[in-house]
Parts: structure tokens; sequence; C-alpha cells
């Protein structure tokens, strides 16, 4: 898929049996194979050696010739604006390059994008980049592997697959896109364009769900899938407290939907954002609230730390 979005997970559909609780092995009998398939590869990037739990901090760097500084003192590593002891600096340069400056060293090093890469010899941090081309910033982020409990955070839990919450929903275009500004976790906030709902009934509840334009320009309208924000009475309880994020694909490009047409929504395929188990990240406060306990897809496994 094309989607702009870094953390954007490919959605698939599949049928199966009624929910028990969080099933961390995601091995249910029955369950089907595309998504025991899903939740494998959701769990497994949580084992791998710079997953989203050794995050610490990020910083977005916009214009050419800015640098930031990494502080590792302190109880977890993070970017400041100014620091004169800090081990390392940061600086974006042209066509959205970054280089690390060591010193003592005379070049500075070129950070390759989204790989993240050894910043001091103890090989304790690590460094990670990310380019967003639609508004030109570049996200750094700052793996921290001395963090204490790390291997615990890293599980993933899931509820069994229940094929009643896999519903058909209708699109509905909006008769002009909404400006809606976005809560962030971090506090910051963001407006993006509402340019469409979803509307269906789940658990004999009706459900609409909001589709917005995660890029800068119309070229979300090439794209057949899309991410849905929504929190749910199971929320804080059993699920996530401030909502879960969930795929869907279209049936044809978004520009081709017409009012009316049907569109699959499998909230089996709910997922945790990642400021769920790091404190590096941010993610959007879904708005849409679906007025049902959302038992399936991702259960919420509380940090040890």
């Amino acid at each position: 898929m094309a989607m702009k979005l870094v953390f954007l997970i490919l959605l698939m559909i599949g049928v199966s049996c009624t929910p028990k609780g969080p099933d961390s092995s995601a091995e249910s009998e029955g369950s089907p194979k595309q998504w025991r398939q899903w939740t494998k590869s959701l769990s497994k990037k949580y084992k791998e050696p710079f997953s989203s739990p050794s995050i610490t901090h990020h910083i977005y760097l916009k214009n050419p010739g800015e640098k930031v500084f990494l502080n590792t003192s302190g109880s977890y590593a993070r970017f400041q604006r100014q620091c004169e002891d800090c081990p390392l600096a940061i600086s974006l340069q042209e066509d959205a390059k970054v280089f690390i400056h060591l010193p003592g060293q005379k070049d500075p090093v070129e950070l390759p994008m989204e790989k993240p890469t050894s910043v001091l010899s103890d090989d304790q941090f690590f460094l990670s980049a990310y380019h967003y081309k639609d508004d030109g910033r570049v996200r750094v982020f700052v793996h921290d592997l001395k963090q204490s409990g790390i291997e615990k955070i890293r599980n993933r839990d899931f509820f069994d697959y229940s094929p009643e919450y896999k519903i058909e929903s209708q699109w509905q275009w909006l008769d002009k896109p909404k400006d809606v500004t976005i809560q962030r976790s971090d506090g910051s906030s963001k407006t993006m364009q509402k340019v469409a709902l979803l509307k269906g009934r789940l658990l004999e509840k009706p459900v609409e769900l909001s589709v917005y334009n995660f890029a800068s320009d119309d070229s979300y309208k090439d794209e057949t899938a899309t991410m849905l924000l929504y929190r749910d009475y199971s929320n804080g309880k059993k699920t996530y407290g401030a909502g879960r994020f969930l795929n869907v694909e279209f049936p044809k490009k978004i520009k081709q939907l017409n009012n009316g047409d049907s569109v699959s929504i499998d909230f089996n395929y709910s997922y945790n954002p990642p400021c769920a188990v790091s404190t590096g990240f941010h993610c959007p406060l879904p708005q849409d609230m679906v007025k049902a306990s959302v038992k399936v897809g991702e259960a919420y496994n509380k940090p040890s730390h």
C-alpha cells in the first residue's frame, strides 16, 4: 500500500470463532490463518532489537542547518535544542539528509533513513530517522537499549477472533471536506481533513467512523486503504485507554467510491498505537466513539515501568 504513514499495517480479512479473552499466543482453534499471521507479524515487531519500546524520545527537523543534541544522562535518552555537555549532535542538511556529529571527529556521519544505527561505542544508543515527504519534515528517534525492563514490555496480547465483529459499512462522502483538529498524546495537535464517513452497525448499535485525508494534497484519492481511529467502551479496562487504530481496504480507489458502496470493517484487526508501548511516540487521539465494548483485536498489556 502507498499510505504515507510509517506505522500503517496491511489489513487482512477473515472469519472464525467467538472471543474468550486476551490470547497472547494468538493460536485460537478455528481462527482464520490470515488473522493469525497478522498477530504474529505484530508480535514479531516487539521482539526485534530496535522495536518501539526501546525508543525514548523523538524530534522533528525541517529546516536545513537545524541542529539538535542527544542527552544520554538521566533516566532516558532525549533530544535537546541546546546542550553543552551532550555526547553528540544531529543536523538536518539539504535533500532531507541527517548527519551525526561526534566530538573529536572532523567529518559528520550520515544517518540512513529507516535503519537504526549505533551512535556511541557501547552500542547502547541508536538513532533512526523517517522522512515525511508530504511536508518535508524528518523525524529522528533515539533508541535507548539501557532502559530497565525493556524485554518485559515487548508483548502483544490479542483477544480470540470473533466473526460478529466483522461488519459491512456504507461509504458516505461529506458535502465538502471538514477541517478537524486532532489532539495528540503529547499535548500537541494537528488539523486534518475529514472527507467521508463509514456507517454501519456493530452488535446492533450504529457505528459511524471518520475517513481522513492523511496526505497534504489529493493523492489520498488514489489509495485503496486507510486507517481509522476509534474509541470504545473497553478502553482503559481491557484495551488501551486512548483508543485503537484499524486499517480497512476498499474494493477500489477512494476516488471511485460512491455513496452507499459497501466497505468491510473487521474490528478483529484493531491494534494499539505506538505510544501505548513507548514514551518516544506521540499519537493522534481518536475522536470517534463506538458505543460498544469491542473486545477483539489487540488487548492492552501495560508496561512494567
